[in-house]
Order: C-alpha cells, then structure tokens, then sequence
C-alpha cells in the first residue's frame, strides 16, 4: 500500500513459508507482490500447492487465479463497516477507499453496509499473539546473544515476555469469536474493503501521526487495518486507491473468504483498471526493447 503496488497475502497455508524465518508462526503468510493484479495471479499460481515439509500448510486443490480476472463487478457484493473502514485514517486515505467504492458500484457491483464491532480491538489482541510468538522463535538467541540483534528489534522481539499466558488465551478466544463475525460477513457479502493503512508513507524516523487531532503511534497507525486479517488468515488484495496529496500513494485492501483469491483478485482488476492517476514509470533497467 505504501509503495503504490499490488500485494497479496493468501488464505493461510496457501503458500509454503518453508524457510522462512517466522516472527509470528500463527500469523504470518507468505505472498506475492507485483506492478499489476494479473502479475499477482500469475505468481501465485507459481507459488500455491501442499508442502508436506512445511507444518502450517494446507493441502488443497489450486484453482486458475487468471481465469475469471476479467469477469467484471456483476454480481459481486462488497461489505464495508462504516465504523472500522471509514474512521480512524487521514483524509486522503478515507477518500480513496470512498472513490473505490464509487468505481466499484459503477461497474455494477452491490455496496453494503455490515457492522463487525469486534474489529475495534482486533489490532491489539493479534499484538498478543504477534509478540508471544516472535518472542518464542527468537527466546535462546535473546537470551544468550541479545548484542547480535539491533537495539530495536531485540527490544521489540521482547516484547512478548511481558504477554501472560491468559493474554495470550483470551486473544486466541477473540480470534474465533471473529471468525465468527466474518463467516456471517461472509453469508451476505463476497469482500470486505477496508483501508490499507491509515496513513500515506511517513518521513524516516517517524514515531507519531496526527489523524483526526489527535496523536497516533506511527507503526499503530501503518498496521491497524491489516493485523486483524492476519489474525483470521483471511486472503487479502492490497490495491492502490489514489495519490495523496503530497504525491504519495495511498490504497485499499479487499478481503476475501477463505480460499477464495480469485475474487479479491478479480475485484481488484476492476479498480486497477479504472484509476485516474498513472502508473509508476517502467524501470529503467538498461535494456533496449
């Protein structure tokens, strides 16, 4: 979202993470990213299959991501909370995610409003899961050879020591109560949109962003729409929704029911194809066509 790029995180289990180093086994997923939503389809039908080597993935069929890409936004249906997907950002981002909207009904998909109160703490109980298990990982190297990390990491790294075990069994109890939640989103609706971060790219240094006059962590303000995904496993398409004012790119995210990336990714299509501003200039890579 940051980058002005389509980035996919698939349904969890989806795509082997065999060999990469976790910082939150339960949470992380393994996905690609790429200039357009067809380049997205096509590597992850390079990447998506069983690993028998890999404990977290699930064995089941890969469909074609690129078969209905083009089927346009007929009979879709998307969800939005207005009190989780409308609140909590800066004016650029909310517009874009309100001209998404816009686009996406213009190409004759159906917009509803669900309410899902339970996203409003989402963020902070996945950060119970996130920090006891990255803490878990790295516990003997911490332990024994802090000096080799960067202060930062190493002091974020322990944050988990501080998260109780009740801490962390309430958050894997809210995590199936929004489950839950979605499966009934879900009943109604084939995507849920939400901003995919609540701010454009800040300065290096950053700590605190201003969102409606009021200070915000910037690292809250970068993850609060994308951790509760992560806790659900739920497949996401993160898609450019417009410029900032000062020039920087600002996005969307489309989330989808388990397994089922080929609509998030279909209705990704749509809006990639209907935005107003351009796209970031080809690299300059030194070959002549």
């Amino acid at each position: 979202t940051l980058c002005g790029i389509v980035g996919l995180k698939p349904t969890f289990g989806r795509v082997s993470k065999r060999g990469v180093i976790p910082l939150s086994f339960s949470l992380d997923h393994a996905g690609p990213m790429a200039r357009s939503v067809y380049d997205v389809a096509v590597m992850l039908q390079a990447m998506s299959g069983y690993d028998p080597l890999d404990p977290a993935s699930i064995d089941r069929p890969v469909p074609s991501f690129t078969a209905d890409l083009d089927r346009g936004a007929r009979g879709l249906t998307i969800a939005v909370d207005p009190d989780y997907s409308l609140v909590g950002a800066t004016a650029d981002v909310l517009d874009g995610l309100r001209h998404t909207l816009e686009i996406l009904r213009h190409h004759g998909a159906t917009v509803i409003e669900v309410s899902v109160p339970r996203l409003r703490d989402a963020s902070r109980l996945a950060l119970d899961i996130l920090n006891a298990e990255a803490s878990a990982f790295h516990e003997d190297r911490l332990r024994t050879r802090r000096d080799e990390f960067q202060p930062d990491v190493a002091s974020r790294l322990e944050l988990g020591f501080q998260v109780s075990g009740m801490a962390y069994g309430r958050a894997v109890e809210f995590r199936a109560q929004l489950a839950r939640d979605f499966e009934a989103v879900f009943a109604q609706a084939d995507i849920f949109l939400a901003p995919g971060t609540a701010v454009p790219a800040p300065l290096c240094g950053a700590t605190e962003v201003v969102i409606d006059g009021a200070p915000v962590n910037m690292r809250e303000a970068i993850a609060r729409y994308t951790r509760p995904f992560n806790l659900l496993g739920l497949p996401v398409l993160a898609v450019p929704s417009g410029i900032s004012g000062e020039g920087l790119p600002i996005g969307v995210q489309l989330i989808g029911r388990p397994w089922d990336e080929a609509t998030v990714l279909r209705a990704g299509r749509i809006i990639e194809g209907d935005r107003p501003w351009p796209l970031p200039p080809e690299p300059d890579d030194g070959i002549t066509p």
